[in-house]
């Protein structure tokens, strides 16, 4: 097995790395600010690694296996690949800006945290289950979510302020935001173009009329993990149209229980 290990990379401007097995960082890798390093393949990042701390523009052909405690830094992480790339490993993925610019996909295998900018440039970034999601700090964004590139999974959102999840079904975008006046420990959303389930329609909300139907072909989980309040906007397309024709006889409707 071929490995590449780094105690120390000072970068002044570029460097390329191609490896069959990647690059293994067991010491500490540093990119300086302004520089960039390029890998053609796999990343891991082990437990006798120091630390890796990235300044400037560290972008991966292959998948990043993260096994050590990340700090966050200035610097930008891309995703290039043009196969599917999967971020791996025991420790939580840390990363100021992030970028998704493969068209096959990205999976999260372990969660992402992102404290700057998360750029939807090209594909999907699949966050499964509520153990693996993308997190967004209280510092963060996103820019660029559309049909072909957004999260296709569990996203979660800490601090307050206005939030819109950049969430999907793989084919189409279909976000949902939230203004949060509290938001202790986050709270997580997923979209699901699936029926949520009959319940009793109540007059006990903030309409005194009666719902007629509902829309059996999608649903939006918005669950705080502790506590939190705000105000949830909806967005309405024509993907899922049930048939109404006009937009002021649409009602978004909380069920609570089942």
């Amino acid at each position: 097995m071929k490995q590449i290990l780094l105690t120390i990379l000072a970068l002044g401007t570029f460097a390329v790395v191609n490896a069959q097995d990647g690059l293994h960082n067991r010491g500490e890798l540093y990119v300086e600010p302004g520089a960039a390093l390029y890998v053609g393949g796999q990343f891991t990042n082990t437990t006798a690694g120091v630390d890796f701390r990235n300044h400037g523009t560290f972008t991966l052909t292959g998948n990043f296996t993260n096994d050590q405690v990340m700090s966050w830094y200035a610097g930008k992480i891309i995703f290039d690949g043009n196969n599917g790339q999967s971020i791996n490993g025991t420790a939580t993925f840390n990363t100021k800006d992030f970028d998704a610019s493969n068209p096959i996909g990205v999976t999260l295998n372990t969660p992402l945290r992102v404290d700057g900018v998360c750029s939807f440039s090209e594909g999907l970034l699949n966050a499964a289950t509520i153990t693996t999601p993308i997190i967004f700090t209280s510092n963060a964004s996103h820019t660029g979510a559309s049909n072909a590139s957004h999260v296709n999974g569990y996203v979660v959102k800490e601090g307050n302020g206005n939030f819109i999840f950049p969430i999907g079904d793989i084919t189409h975008y279909e976000p949902a935001s939230v203004n949060f006046t509290t938001n202790l420990s986050g709270t997580r959303a997923k979209y699901f173009p699936t029926d949520a389930g009959s319940a009793p329609y109540a007059i006990t909300g903030y309409s005194p009329v009666e719902l007629l139907f509902y829309n059996k072909l999608e649903q939006w989980d918005i669950s705080p993990l502790s506590a939190a309040t705000g105000t949830v906007t909806m967005y309405w397309n024509s993907t899922n149209n049930v048939g109404i024709g006009a937009t002021s006889d649409l009602r978004v409707a909380h069920k609570i229980g089942g």
